[in-house]
């Protein structure tokens, strides 16, 4: 057994009982904040802790020593920020007012991690040493393996990977989440920060939390991470509750910022303004299937994304080539119809997802409709993982003005799914696409075609138009002839022919600048009235509430705008939403006093 007091309680390393370690180079005279556990405590006599490595609403992580096994580890502990106090003998104690908040969370967090705990089959957990209650709260210990974050990996191997690097490690992760979700368990929290390099090439998952911490209007301090939540994280779409489909949004986020260089647009600018942007040469660069399983990834709405891991993993499976690969429709999360109808995306043509509830779904979605024939994904991966150093090289994407929009509405990218009986074909470009023959089979023409008053997002979302054009953005303005998210006007006109890959730029509308408060938003929780508002065109940051108490009124709904509905503002302008806080309790008489 080895001698702890020579360990480093900044690294776990033997350092001789250093002050300043040579290694990790922590000062032992440093200390934890007095919130959280001592340096050199001890739990159950078999855990030492150390420094602290991450917080959030949930508990504290530290670096730890386990004196049974010589070994380093990391030792979670739950105490959820402003519910529990540290006492003297670093025991927790629940904040007076705060007993229903820690205690549900304690009984989920030992859930949730001896259900992790379950489940070490799985290629790219961390392993699971212990978990047990102790001290007035709960720990949970897993094994320390050396390596670093996703983000700190991307920024010290020039920013980005391509897909060929990037594939052999994120489809043992994809599977991992997957068994995950068989096991009921979301992550809600995927993204660089939360997964991890191992020095053996590896990619694993960490920091799997409690449910509370990472969806808006919990109890607890909440943990969300800008570019890779999902909407519904947000409590945006009320209609929604997390569920597989968040996680995918979380894969598809990063995965996106591995390939790209930059993580998408976060879903609180994109509610109001869609604009997320692909700057990258993705029509020579990515293989078209994983352009389609990203645009479907990140669709804003949970209604219109891919529902889970198994279906993106195979979004992200190349069938027989680029040009053959079948898409699995994306199902809303409601029972489907018998015969879907079908939506034109280009010269292809994809099954429908069901129309939008009304009211909330299910926890878990209801099973999709009868996808079409697609060969089956290997029911094991192989578990051989490329060495880490032999992934990285020097590759710098050379970024240029193709701009790929999932925004205003927008519908997912998607191809024609195959026949039974047929082998899927490569897609014809579209009638209105002319080509130009020059006589030299080295130079193509194409004529530009006519996109003023088209919606921006069905001709982003044309698969045959972005392999051929590239699209700019080079300004936006207010319309009261064109709709949100329309085309005002483009600089090429429809006369010239240019060749493949010329950037056509356009002007795209913002719709009208003055518009009218909606009289449907009285009657309505705050959530759905904000939403409404979004959709409109407003900013999150200028719309306020207020709370007033009405017994004449219906609870917890909006009964009055500032201005009243009707009334024509700017969307610039603020608007205030006044929510009654009369609960529909009628308040108990006191007692007589009387002798």
């Amino acid at each position: 057994m080895l001698n702890t007091e020579r360990l480093c309680l900044g690294c776990m390393t033997d350092n001789g009982g250093e002050k300043i370690c040579s290694i990790c180079g922590f000062d032992s005279s440093e200390s934890n904040d007095k919130e959280y556990l001592k340096l050199g405590y001890w739990i159950r006599e078999r855990y030492l802790v150390g420094r602290v490595i991450e917080h959030n609403g949930e508990g504290v992580t530290y670096i730890g020593w386990d004196n049974k096994e010589d070994s380093i580890v990391n030792i979670r502990e739950y105490y959820p920020k402003g519910a529990a106090a540290r006492k003297e003998d670093g025991t927790v104690a629940i904040v007076d007012g705060s007993e229903y908040t820690f205690n549900e969370g304690i009984m989920s967090f030992l859930e949730l991690n001896r259900k992790v705990a379950s489940l070490m089959d799985l290629p790219s957990l961390l392993p699971t040493v212990d978990v047990f209650e102790e001290g007035g709260t709960a720990y949970n210990i897993t094994k320390a393996v050396p390596g670093i974050t996703l983000r700190e990996f991307l920024i010290r191997n020039g920013g980005d990977l391509t897909w060929e690097q990037a594939r052999p490690l994120f489809l043992p992760l994809i599977t991992t989440i997957s068994g995950l979700h068989d096991a009921g368990i979301i992550h809600r929290g995927i993204s660089p920060d939360t997964i991890f390099v191992g020095r053996d090439g590896k990619l694993r998952i960490k920091d799997i939390c409690i449910r509370s911490v990472r969806m808006s209007n919990s109890n607890m301090a909440i943990q969300l991470f800008p570019g890779f939540s999902a909407v519904e994280q947000y409590g945006y779409d009320v209609q929604y509750r997390d569920g597989k489909y968040t996680d995918v949004y979380g894969m598809a986020a990063t995965l996106f910022r591995v390939l790209m260089g930059k993580a998408p647009t976060d879903v609180t600018e994109r509610i109001s303004n869609d604009n997320m942007q692909i700057p990258a040469r993705f029509a020579d660069v990515l293989p078209k299937y994983v352009l389609a399983a990203l645009a479907n990834g990140l669709q804003l709405l949970p209604i219109d994304r891919i529902q889970d891991m198994d279906s993106f993993r195979i979004a992200l499976t190349p069938i027989s080539g680029e040009s053959t690969v079948a898409f699995t429709p994306v199902a809303a999360p409601v029972k489907p119809k018998t015969t879907p109808s079908t939506v034109k995306t280009g010269s292809t043509s994809a099954p429908k997802p069901a129309a939008k509830p009304t009211s909330k779904p299910a926890a878990k979605p209801a099973p999709k409709p009868a996808p079409k024939p697609a060969p089956k994904p290997a029911e094991k991966p192989q578990r051989n993982y490329a060495v880490l150093s032999s992934l990285i090289t020097a590759l710098v994407f050379i970024i240029i003005g193709v701009v790929l929009y999932f925004g205003f509405g927008v519908g997912k990218v998607v191809e024609k799914p195959e026949e039974p009986s047929k082998p899927t074909s490569v897609v014809e470009p579209p009638s209105e696409l002319v080509s130009i023959d020059t006589g030299d089979p080295n130079v193509k023409l194409y004529q530009v075609p006519n996109l003023v008053g088209k919606r921006y997002a069905d001709i982003i979302g044309n698969i045959d138009y972005i392999t051929v054009f590239d699209f700019e953005i080079v300004s936006k303005k207010y319309s009261d002839k064109h709709p949100r998210g329309y085309i005002i006007s483009q600089e090429q006109t429809s006369e010239q022919t240019v060749k493949k890959g010329t950037t056509i730029k356009i002007v795209v509308s913002l719709g009208p600048k003055t518009v009218k408060i909606p009289s449907s938003i009285i009657g309505k929780s705050y959530d759905e009235a904000v939403i409404e508002l979004l959709k409109l065109g407003f900013n999150y940051n200028s719309i306020e509430k207020r709370e007033i108490y009405d017994e004449n009124q219906t609870p917890g709904v909006v009964v009055d705008t500032e201005p009243g509905v009707g009334s024509g503002i700017d969307l610039d302008a603020g608007v205030v939403l006044r929510v009654n806080t009369y609960t529909g309790e009628i308040p108990t008489p006191p007692e007589s006093t009387e002798e």
